[in-house]
């Protein structure tokens, strides 16, 4: 959609994927869209755009704590891959306007928990070339 470009940011995210046998965390990529229309309207025409395609099983999803809103939308991908269930989702945040945080999901990854390489370019497979 014209004015909305994807940019994958520099910084890392809070979000880490556990390493139990070390008991360490990997800090996996951060991955925001910016947007120039209501969040919940670019969520609904992404959901829209996807739907009938049959690539996806699209999921809507909004929850509020308090104050704040949070609205989601899970693309999981139909077809078997490398890792279980994979996909994506696109997040909403009432206190953060103009911005869509994207985070790649799978039921179980493969390694898992994804190295940041592996969740990188599971992002990557979603882009079209």
């Amino acid at each position: 959609m014209p004015g909305e470009s994807i940019s994958q940011r520099g910084k890392l995210r809070a979000t880490q994927a556990r390493l139990p046998q070390f008991g360490m965390a990997e800090v996996l990529p951060a991955i925001d869209i910016a947007i120039s229309v209501e969040p919940l309207l670019f969520l609904e025409r992404m959901a829209d755009l996807a739907e009938p395609v049959g690539m996806f099983r699209v999921e809507r999803h909004s929850t509020s704590a308090g104050d704040r809103r949070m609205d989601v939308v899970n693309f999981r991908l139909q077809a078997a891959g490398v890792h279980d269930d994979h996909g994506f989702q696109l997040i909403t945040y009432d206190d953060r306007p103009g911005r869509v945080q994207v985070e790649m999901r799978a039921s179980l990854w493969s390694p898992d928990p994804p190295t940041a390489a592996v969740y990188s370019e599971a992002a990557q497979s979603h882009v079209p070339q």
